[in-house]
Formats: C-alpha cells, structure tokens, sequence
C-alpha cells in the first residue's frame, strides 16, 4: 500500500464515526462506546473502507520516544483506541470467538499504546488500557497483550521513561488480565507442553521470553535491571504449573544468571514438585529437571555464595529430582555437600 493510502486512513476512521474516544477524554471508553448501539456499530464496521494492513504499516514505522518525548503519541492512540477496542469485541461474551483477521492493526496499534504509557495518567491508563481491556472476550485479551507488553518492555528496558515500579505495575495490569482467560486457566496442571495459538504468545510475552523461538528477547545488560519483575513471574509460575510457562521462565532467568535468581527459581522449582512430582514428561522429557540444575550451576558459578542461605530446602529438592532420575541433581547435591548450611533459626 502507498504512502498516500496510509496517510487517507485516518480521516476515513474519523469520517465514519470510529474515533470514539477522540479528545474527549473525560467522557471514558464506556461512555463513547455505549454512544453507538449494537445495530449502528455493525453497520458504521461494515460500511467502512479502510486498510487495516496499510495503517499498521503506517503505525509501525512510528519512532519510539527514546530520549525525545513525543506526546503527541497519547493524542493518536487516544483517537482510534475506542474504534479498536469496539473491533476487539469490548462487551461481548467473555467466551467469543470474533471473525475477521486484523492482527497487524492490533500489532501495530497495541504497540503504539504501549509506547504512549510514558505520557499517560492514572485515568488515561484505566481509560485506554486497564478498563476496556477488561472488557474484551479472552482469546482478544490474549491477542493485544503481547505489543502492548513488548512496547512497555521497550519504554522501560530502552528508553528508560519510567520507573521499575511503573513498569511492574502495568505489567502486573496486564498479567492479571491474562490470568482471568478460561486459556491461562486451563493451562494449570497439564503436563502437556501444547498450548493454544493466541495463548501461546501471550505467555511467553508476559515471561520477557520471544514468541516464535527459544530464549528470551531481555539481552543481558536488560536482565540485569530484572529484580523488580521477579516476583511478579513467581506469582505466575506459582498461579498456573505447567511446562510452557515453566520454560518461559527458565528462558529469562538464562538470559544472564546472577546472584538474585537463586529464591526465584528454588521458589519456582518447588511449585513444580508439587505439582508434578513424579511426572517422567514434565522432568526428563521436557527437560526442566536439567534446565533447572544447569541454573544453579550458573547462578553458583557467577555467586558461589548465592546458594548457602537456601541449602536445606535446597538439598531436599535436589533429592526429589534425583529419585526422578535427573543425573544433573545427583552431580549438584555433590558440590553443594561442601557449602557451610546456615545456622538454624531460633
């Protein structure tokens, strides 16, 4: 599509009616979408004629804010924010299946929104993000969750435009909104490592792992600034055991092994001995027992001492992996027999 395609897009939306929210921001994103019956959102979709995949071409070339502030980003997603979440579905069964293919419009969209966080208020956040996100059926929820994840990742790990707590906290908004699908739900227990083409994403998105392929997409001087995000990926870990989020997981903690990961990941491990304590396939043909092990060794190698305030949960652990078979184990409660263990708490 030209670039004079792209440009005419906008005024099309606006001409049709679909910028929802436009400036009026203290209207909200129910009150503008309540404006339109069921009958006259339909129609105004269907009359429409516009390009999703030319507009998403024209979002993403869009800059990042980096070290120049762009609010004018906030003007434009606050303007289509409305007509896309109206397209997602907002207000319909939690349980519906949309037809229609606009992935690259919600790419491309989402992404944008995420970069414009920097800009946002408490109420522009419940407006555009948090409240109608709410608000889409599951399988939308989990489909726009991974750009706008990737662009709050951007904002933070890049460009540096806010602060750990902010990022935990939106991360959070949006991890909790994926925990609330029937998708992430029914994940829980299953020793299958099959998941679901929309959830799939959406989980190793909210784990900083890539989409389409092993480890995580955190390079290591950005896994050194993740200690804020670790107990909000245990509070996952420990919410749904199941071997695609334990391997989305493990792929952050082996970005860059350090000194802080050593709880975190004997947290996780004994969430997984609970939950799959004899479990062949989750251990040895998954590969988790041995993933695990080779972290302590790593974590062990860059802190020697990291592992001395854990050693008798530590010990326990390793023998249950080592009656499951895993040699990894056996080898690391060898090395760990000369750590000094802590003196009993009183």
């Amino acid at each position: 599509m030209g670039t004079s395609s792209s440009a005419n897009y906008f005024p099309t939306l606006c001409k049709n009616g679909f910028a929802l929210c436009s400036r009026r921001r203290s209207a909200g994103w129910k009150r503008t979408i309540a404006g339109f019956a069921a009958s006259s959102i339909a129609s105004r979709i269907s009359a429409a004629t516009v390009e999703d995949g030319g507009a998403a071409e024209w979002l993403e070339v869009l800059p990042s804010d980096g070290a120049t502030p762009r609010p004018w980003r906030l003007d434009l997603v606050r303007a289509y924010a409305g007509w896309t979440y109206v397209k997602n579905g907002a207000g319909l069964s939690r349980h519906m299946t949309l037809n229609g293919n606009f992935r690259e419009w919600n790419e491309a969209f989402f992404y944008q929104l995420g970069l414009a966080t920097p800009h946002m208020t408490a109420e522009d956040l419940a407006e555009l993000v948090f409240e109608p996100l709410t608000s889409l059926p599951d399988k939308q929820r989990l489909a726009v969750a991974p750009p706008l994840l990737s662009a709050i990742d951007a904002v933070f790990f890049n460009d540096q435009a806010i602060t750990a707590d902010q990022a935990v906290a939106w991360r959070e908004g949006v991890s909790d909104r994926v925990q609330e699908t029937s998708g992430w739900k029914d994940l829980r227990g299953k020793e299958s490592d099959r998941i679901e083409v929309t959830l799939g994403p959406a989980v190793s998105t909210l784990f900083f792992a890539r989409r389409h392929a092993a480890g995580s997409y955190l390079k290591p001087p950005a896994a050194e600034r993740l200690d804020p995000f670790l107990p909000t990926l245990n509070r996952l870990v420990a919410d749904c055991p199941n071997p695609s989020v334990a391997a989305a997981f493990l792929s952050v903690l082996e970005a860059k092994p350090r000194g802080a990961f050593a709880a975190p990941l004997l947290d996780a491990l004994q969430v997984w001995l609970t939950a799959f304590p004899q479990s062949a396939r989750f251990w040895r043909e998954a590969g988790m027992g041995q993933r695990v092990c080779a972290l302590f060794e790593a974590v062990r190698a860059v802190q020697p001492d990291a592992l001395s305030s854990l050693k008798q949960d530590l010990d326990t652990a390793l023998g249950k992996l080592v009656s499951l078979g895993i040699a990894e184990a056996g080898r690391l409660e060898r090395d760990l027999s000369e750590l000094r263990a802590p003196p009993p708490r009183s």
